[in-house]
């Protein structure tokens, strides 16, 4: 799993998809076009193990309360059904 925050890169939905396919991502939104779509964020964590990721979700939403995020698998959904989730 890889954790990040500091001055990465803002991505796309379509960009970590491509980067980490068949994973669980968690990613702080940094620009929403509506509501759920967002525009880029900056990956916080990604791993094949979703509990790995949730580990990540639970500690960030308790240090940066009120961030917009978002949880999405990025596999075909007949290898896993998706979970998906939105903090606002």
């Amino acid at each position: 799993m890889v954790e990040t925050r500091k001055k990465e890169k803002l991505l796309t939905e379509a960009e970590i998809t491509a980067r980490y396919p068949k994973e669980y991502v968690f990613v702080e939104v940094i620009s929403k076009e509506g509501r759920p779509e967002w525009k880029n964020g900056r990956l916080i964590a990604h791993s094949s193990e979703k509990d790995e990721v949730l580990d990540a979700v639970e500690k960030f939403v308790k240090q940066h309360s009120g961030a917009q995020t978002a949880f999405f698998y990025t596999g075909p959904m007949d290898d896993y059904a998706p979970v998906i989730g939105w903090t606002l």
